[in-house]
């Protein structure tokens, strides 16, 4: 066979790619919203918490982000 059967892929739109929010510890609850995304752990990996959003002050992480706030 010759030739490609290549063909182009799809562009998906990611938003809030840097994951910007409110900085807060992921908490394990239904309850846990991110801008642009959804928590599929909380069905899909019932014993696993969500992102912690930095810089929070807490589990003593104050390192900046290398983009946007959080």
């Amino acid at each position: 066979m010759t030739g490609s059967m290549l063909t182009a892929q799809k562009k998906i739109p990611i938003s809030n790619r840097s994951f910007e929010d409110i900085p807060r510890q992921g908490i394990n609850t239904a309850g846990f919203r991110m801008s642009g995304w959804t928590d599929c752990g909380s069905f899909k990996f019932p014993g696993e918490t969500p992102p912690d959003v930095h810089p929070g002050k807490f589990w003593e992480n104050e390192t900046p982000p290398s983009d946007g706030n959080t």
